[in-house]
C-alpha cells in the first residue's frame, strides 16, 4: 500500500463514529456505503480497485456498494475502462434532496387539490335523489367523532389509506374501536406509504398518495379544499361512483 493510501486509511479511523452513524440513518446506508462515502469526500476520481484496497472491503462486493451510492445519487461514474468513481459534495447532496422532496410535496399538493376540485364538482351535481346519501363535508376537527360514528355502524370492513406525511387523522385515537370491530371479525386493512406501527393488519407501498377510508359501503375522503387553505375536511358520502373508484384505487395499491 503506497504512502496516499496509508494516509487516507489513517484519516478514514479517525473519522467519529458519530458522523458514519448518522450517514447510515440519514441517507439509509449500510456500513460499507458510508464507509466509501467518507472514504471518497476528498474531491478526486476512484477506481474500485483503489477503494477495495483503501477500504478493506472485498472486491467482490466494491461493486455492489458502489452501485448502490450511485442508486442513492451519492456518487457518479464515469465511462471509462476502468470505471472511476466520484462522490457528490455534502452540499451538492443537500441541494438535490431538498430538490427532490420540494418537487414530491408539489407533487402531494396537485394530487389532494385535483381530489378536492373533483368532489366539490360531485357535491354540486348531485341532486340529492333518493337513491343516493348526499355527501357530507366534516371540518377536520371533527374527523374522530365523525369516524368513531361511522365505525359504531360498521360490520364488514375497515380499509384505511395513510400516507404519513400529509396524515390529518389520528387513528390511534380510535384504536379501542378499531379492536372491537376486529374482535367480532370486520376486515381491518391499512395501507401507507411508510411503517407507522399500527397494530392491525398494515402493508405498505410507496404509491400511496392520498388518505382515505373506506367503512362498509360509505367513502370518507381527507382532503384540503385548495392550497391557500390549511382547513381540512372529511368529504364522506356512498355514491357508487366513488365508491368503485376508492375500492379499486385502494385494491391496486393493497396487491
Amino acid at each position: 500500500m503506497n504512502k496516499e493510501l496509508r494516509f487516507r486509511e489513517s484519516v478514514y479511523h479517525s473519522i467519529n463514529e458519530e458522523l458514519h452513524s448518522k450517514l447510515c440513518s440519514v441517507f439509509h446506508l449500510t456500513s460499507n456505503e458510508a464507509r466509501l462515502y467518507i472514504l471518497m469526500l476528498q474531491d478526486k476520481y476512484y477506481t474500485a480497485s483503489q477503494l477495495s484496497e483503501l477500504s478493506g472491503i472485498n472486491r467482490s462486493r466494491i461493486y455492489d456498494n458502489l452501485r448502490g451510492l450511485e442508486a442513492k445519487k451519492l456518487i457518479y461514474s464515469t465511462n471509462q475502462n476502468p470505471l472511476k468513481f466520484k462522490v457528490l459534495s455534502p452540499q451538492e447532496v443537500v441541494v438535490q434532496i431538498s430538490q427532490e422532496l420540494a418537487i414530491e410535496h408539489q407533487k402531494q399538493l396537485e394530487e389532494i387539490t385535483a381530489l378536492g376540485i373533483l368532489l366539490d364538482a360531485e357535491i354540486e351535481r348531485q341532486t340529492g335523489s333518493v337513491d343516493e346519501v348526499k355527501p357530507n363535508v366534516v371540518p377536520l376537527e371533527d374527523a374522530v367523532a365523525e369516524l368513531r360514528t361511522l365505525l359504531d355502524a360498521a360490520t364488514e370492513r375497515v380499509w384505511v389509506t395513510k400516507r404519513t406525511s400529509g396524515g390529518v387523522v389520528d387513528w390511534f385515537a380510535l384504536r379501542a374501536e378499531l379492536s372491537m370491530l376486529q374482535t367480532n371479525g370486520t376486515d381491518i386493512r391499512f395501507l401507507s406509504d411508510r411503517p407507522f406501527g399500527f397494530p392491525f393488519d398494515l402493508k405498505v407501498n410507496s404509491d400511496v398518495s392520498l388518505s382515505f377510508a373506506l367503512i362498509d359501503d360509505t367513502v370518507v375522503a381527507f382532503l384540503l379544499p385548495n392550497t391557500e387553505s390549511i382547513e381540512g375536511q372529511l368529504f364522506v358520502t356512498q355514491n357508487t361512483e366513488y365508491l368503485r373508484f376508492f375500492e379499486q384505487t385502494f385494491l391496486n395499491w393493497w396487491d
